[in-house]
């Protein structure tokens, strides 16, 4: 059928209160994805 343009924005979204986060929410569920996080989160000034 016909895709509507939103549902392509979805998975893009992003859930962070702060809304440039660089790092997807599948990089910070690997293992040392949280640590790159919050190391990209200081250099950026966000939270």
């Amino acid at each position: 059928g016909m895709t509507r343009p939103g549902v392509i924005v979805v998975p893009v979204t992003p859930v962070y209160p702060y809304p440039y986060n660089p790092i997807p929410p599948w990089v910070r569920s690997l293992p040392g994805g949280r640590l790159a996080g919050r190391i990209v989160d200081r250099a950026l000034g966000l939270p």
